[in-house]
C-alpha cells in the first residue's frame, strides 16, 4: 500500500465510497468495502473518517459541490435576468442527464439520513448546502442584472430547491428531458414575475447580502 498524504488519501476514499454507493447503493458502502476497493486496511478508513456517518458526510459534501459547480454559471456581461435564469435552467438539465447516477445517489443519501437516527444531521447539512447555494444564486442574479426580488431570498431559495429536487426525481423515473425543459422554462417565467427593477441602493444591498451568505 503506497503511503499518501492524509488529504489525498481522504479524497481517494471519498471517491471510492461515491463509486460504490452510486453503483450498488448506500448499504454497500461500508467502511470495510471502501477499504477493500481502495486497497487499504479498514483501519485506514477509520483513521481518516472514524465512522461511516462521517464518511457519508464527506460523500454528501463532495457530490453536492460537484452538482452545484456543474449547474450554476457566473453571470455574463449584458445578461438580462431572463437570459441568466434560462442559462442556469439549461445547465441544470445537462447536470442531471450527464450525472444521473450521482443525482440518484443524492436521493438515496437523503433517505439514508431520514431512516438513520445517527445520520439525521447529515440530511440537514445536505439541504442547507442546497439552500445556501440557492440564496447565493438569487442574490447574484439580482446584483448582476439590476433587479430586485419582491419576495425574500429565503423564500426563493426554498422554492428553487423544492422545484429542482422534485424535477430531478421525476426525470430519474420517466427520463422525459423535453418535458423537464418545458417545466423549467415555465418556472423561469414564474421567477421573472417575482422580480422588479432595482434602485441603485438595492443593488448595493444585494452585494452586501452576497458577502453575508458567503461568511455563514
Amino acid at each position: 500500500m503506497a503511503k499518501l498524504p492524509a488529504d489525498v488519501r481522504r479524497n481517494q476514499l471519498i471517491e471510492v465510497a461515491i463509486a460504490v454507493a452510486s453503483s450498488e447503493g448506500i448499504a454497500a458502502a461500508t467502511t470495510r468495502r471502501v477499504a477493500a476497493e481502495a486497497g487499504v486496511a479498514v483501519g485506514v478508513v477509520h483513521y481518516c473518517f472514524g465512522t461511516k456517518e462521517l464518511l457519508m458526510r464527506e460523500v454528501i459534501r463532495a457530490i453536492v459541490n460537484e452538482i452545484l459547480e456543474a449547474s450554476i454559471d457566473a453571470p455574463r456581461e449584458g445578461d438580462s435576468l431572463r437570459s441568466y435564469l434560462s442559462r442556469a435552467a439549461d445547465a441544470y438539465c445537462v447536470a442531471i442527464t450527464r450525472n444521473h447516477e450521482k443525482r440518484r445517489l443524492t436521493f438515496e443519501l437523503t433517505t439514508y439520513t431520514v431512516r438513520t437516527d445517527s445520520a439525521r444531521e447529515l440530511g440537514r447539512m445536505q439541504y442547507e448546502c442546497y439552500f445556501e447555494a440557492a440564496r447565493r444564486f438569487f442574490v447574484r442574479a439580482a446584483e448582476a442584472t439590476g433587479t430586485a426580488w419582491i419576495v425574500s431570498v429565503e423564500t426563493l431559495a426554498r422554492m428553487l430547491v423544492a422545484m429542482s429536487e422534485g424535477m430531478a426525481l421525476v426525470w430519474l423515473v420517466d427520463r422525459k428531458t423535453d418535458e423537464m425543459r418545458k417545466v423549467l422554462a415555465t418556472f423561469v417565467d414564474q421567477l421573472l414575475a417575482l422580480a422588479t427593477e432595482a434602485p441603485d441602493q438595492q443593488i448595493s444591498t444585494s452585494a452586501d447580502m452576497l458577502i453575508e451568505y458567503g461568511e455563514r
